[in-house]
């Protein structure tokens, strides 16, 4: 078995992936995990029920359409023997990062020794580029080629990073070293981000 699954943060890059010559099935995980309560236990009756509560009450989303754009994809990485590779395709900024921790944490829970992982982590230049070309699709492929591989050891640590920033304590926020992994080079500037933008209205 040599199949890739690719998991994309938002539609809007779903729409540019179309184009996209890269074997693989592609799922859409549509989420903004930096707003709003969550729990822990990324995919659990618990989280969700959070979510579920969350979208209907700010944004009008009733729970069949947040099932459709942010359940659903998960399930499919569950389902575990129908891929071997998984290519997590998240930008810079702070939604795409606190997103991106809750997916390898909910793949931690999944891991299998016999797949591989990897991240293509689009910085701000990189976006401006796909945003303005032509070619799309090369411009994907050549992303892909400079994938970084994540180990168990990666995912652990991304773990551990939402468990920090799902405490929402501005102390512990501050004082932990989002940059210990070299894998992660864009997360210690979201969540400063994060702290700077929401500090009043979130964080105790």
């Amino acid at each position: 078995m040599n199949n890739s699954i690719h998991v994309l943060n938002g539609e809007k890059t779903a729409q540019q992936f179309e184009e996209v010559n890269l074997m693989g099935e592609r799922i859409v995980f549509n989420e903004m995990l930096n707003e709003g309560p969550i729990h822990k236990d990324i995919g659990s009756d618990a989280f969700f029920k959070l979510r579920y509560a969350y979208f209907e009450k700010e944004y009008q989303i009733d729970k069949l359409a947040y099932f459709d754009a942010s359940i659903k994809p998960l399930v499919k990485l569950e389902n575990a023997d129908t891929y071997n590779k998984v290519v997590l395709w998240f930008n810079y900024n702070l939604v795409n990062q606190i997103n991106m921790l809750a997916v390898c944490t909910y793949l931690l829970k999944n891991y299998r020794k016999d797949h591989q992982y990897y991240l293509v982590c689009i910085d701000e230049k990189e976006k401006s580029q796909l945003i303005f070309s032509d070619n799309i699709s090369e411009k994907y492929e050549e992303l892909y080629q400079h994938k970084i591989k994540l180990s168990r050891n990666n995912l652990v640590y991304a773990k551990e990073c939402w468990d920090i920033f799902v405490n929402n304590n501005k102390e512990e926020l501050e004082n932990f070293n989002f940059n210990k992994s070299d894998k992660f080079k864009y997360l210690q500037k979201a969540i400063q981000h994060y702290l700077n933008e929401f500090s009043n209205k979130k964080i105790e």
